[in-house]
């Protein structure tokens, strides 16, 4: 059993293995990589491809071309009657994608229950960098890349589902308020009291010149019972004290909570958890479906009261 391409961005369970189209190795040459640059075999389009997966680590074809196409670099298409053809060039972003893998540029893998050295033909593919996608930002971009290794590609399916959510909210939000968008960052690392809180991805938004920042959690129905309660116990010492002005500069509030959750019953949960175990109230709840829509109507507040999650407006966006 595996996942199929027409399984779409769900939450991925727990258990399934990643099989790679190529094993990873260190004997890639770095001198091969760099001339293939120069002489333009490897593209400023290719480079773009290479940096979005270092800071992301995982994405789909699908999300892959939505980056290319929002950034204005998607060059190759074709044109009917002033149309784009959408699936044309999908299949030529795919075919460069496969190019950049057969060069260890990048690598793919799919995801299967069950050990196999093959990718199945309609597996769902998941793109991710390669060493030669390193040697290739050491010396044309300004990324730091120097503690970077291949095994950060090896993760278990539910913590590639949340990278993937992670890119997807990011895709949105480039989508609909890249204007405003100052920067989003994946894992970072916040220490405060000798703790120490890494959640999903952080962005920040400028509205009238000042910033709003936003922390992020993706949970998964998994995650409720134990992982989640505890994360958020150290989330709301950063929130809830001091500790967060040492990281979030030009506003006096501290960061917004949001919660990524798997489905509205996953939100229902999080919604009690945080408002029973917490005295966190700057937040609100999502869905992977919800965030798919208007970011201005995805976010829920629960209600302690009601015991309900109610859609509120946030104009943020």
């Amino acid at each position: 059993m595996y996942i199929d391409n027409s399984y779409g961005l769900k939450a991925i369970p727990d258990g399934y293995k990643q099989i790679f189209q190529n094993k990873f190795t260190s004997n890639i040459s770095k001198n091969q990589i760099l001339k293939m640059k120069e002489e333009n075999v490897l593209t400023d389009r290719d480079l773009e491809i290479a940096i979005f997966l270092f800071e992301f680590r995982f994405a789909t074809l699908e999300q892959i071309y939505q980056y290319l196409k929002l950034k204005g670099i998607l060059t190759q298409k074709k044109v009917v009657e002033n149309e784009e053809v959408r699936e044309t060039s999908i299949n030529s972003i795919k075919g460069r994608l496969d190019k950049l893998v057969i060069n260890r540029v990048l690598n793919k893998f799919s995801l299967s229950l069950y050990n196999t050295d093959k990718i199945q033909s309609d597996s769902l593919i998941f793109y991710c960098l390669d060493l030669g996608g390193k040697f290739l930002l050491s010396h044309y971009s300004n990324k730091d890349v120097y503690d970077w290794y291949t095994s950060v590609n090896l993760k278990t399916s539910s913590l590639i589902s949340k990278d993937i959510a992670a890119t997807q909210f990011y895709l949105k939000l480039l989508e609909q308020s890249n204007d405003k968008l100052k920067y989003f960052i994946t894992y970072p690392l916040r220490k405060f009291n000798k703790t120490s809180i890494v959640p999903t991805f952080e962005f920040c938004l400028m509205n009238n010149g000042m910033p709003n920042y936003f922390l992020v959690e993706v949970v998964r129905d998994c995650d409720v019972i134990l992982e989640f309660p505890q994360k958020v116990e150290k989330l709301e010492m950063l929130l809830n004290t001091n500790s967060w002005k040492k990281y979030y500069y030009g506003n006096n509030n501290p960061p917004i909570l949001f919660i990524l959750a798997e489905n509205d019953l996953v939100a229902l949960d999080v919604g009690r958890v945080i408002a029973n175990t917490t005295s966190i109230d700057r937040f609100r709840i999502t869905t992977d479906e919800k965030i798919n829509g208007n970011l201005t109507t995805a976010f829920m507040k629960y209600l302690k009261e009601e015991d309900m999650l109610k859609l509120m407006k946030l104009n943020i966006f």
